[in-house]
């Protein structure tokens, strides 16, 4: 093993990489796009799931638009035109 992946700083570093927020901030925004409910899934469900999705894509956000990007994904999510 070379000398500097045994050292801390280097495990944090590939640690971060790998599991820190800042990577995974475009991943819970794709999820984000492309989640729609599932035949008989439960609204609660989905949208418990939306809000969560949307406090990791949006770190920095102010609780109230937060609550604004969750509900506009959630009605997205249901895909009914009468809505």
């Amino acid at each position: 093993m070379p000398p500097q992946r045994a050292s801390y700083r280097y495990v944090v570093e590939a640690l971060q990489r790998r599991f820190g927020h800042l990577q995974q901030v475009e991943v819970h925004r794709s999820r984000l796009k492309v989640r729609l409910r599932g035949q008989g899934e439960p609204l609660t469900k989905l949208s418990q799931e939306m809000e969560s999705l949307v406090c990791w894509a949006y770190l920095a956000v102010q609780e109230e638009m937060v609550n604004f990007l969750a509900r506009e994904c959630f009605v997205n999510a249901l895909q009914d035109p009468r809505l």
